[in-house]
């Protein structure tokens, strides 16, 4: 269940880049935007419609990466916890559930805090989103060369 924001948001997000890198190339003329997908592409044409899915797909796996990235570090500091320790008087940062971890994170760290580990994170998912919705469109298309 803990992909299930960043899978929507991959997904929404990369249909939307789609859409508007389809209407980009029909103002700039490249590329014959009436064309059923798959059928009777010339290789350049492919060669194009995998470019557009490979940035598609780094875009929206990128903007759900930024999004998602606090979501993660709340998940990751509530898993990550001292087991059994209750005492806050013993120094340790302890977090009775989602709500007072992200206060506490902001509070103590700064909403930066919250970001922790997304250049990272971001490259990580746009190179992933990048190669998995080229696949996903050559397969899906059936057009695998």
């Amino acid at each position: 269940w803990r992909d299930v924001p960043y899978d929507a948001l991959e997904f929404g997000f990369y249909e939307l880049s789609r859409q508007v890198i389809t209407r980009y190339r029909r103002r700039q003329g490249s590329g014959d935007a009436t064309n059923a997908k798959g059928a009777g592409k010339a290789k350049s044409e492919s060669s194009e419609d995998d470019l557009e899915s490979a940035l598609a797909g780094a875009v929206g796996a990128l903007v759900a990466a930024v999004i998602t990235t606090p979501l993660d570090v709340v998940r990751t500091r509530l898993m990550t916890q001292p087991a059994g320790v209750t005492d806050l008087y013993k120094n340790a940062v302890l977090y009775s559930g989602v709500g007072d971890c992200l206060q506490k994170i902001v509070c103590t760290e700064g909403v930066s805090a919250l970001f922790s580990g997304l250049r990272e994170r971001a490259l990580i998912a746009s190179i992933g989103g990048a190669i998995w919705f080229t696949a996903y469109e050559r397969l899906s298309l059936g057009h695998a060369d």
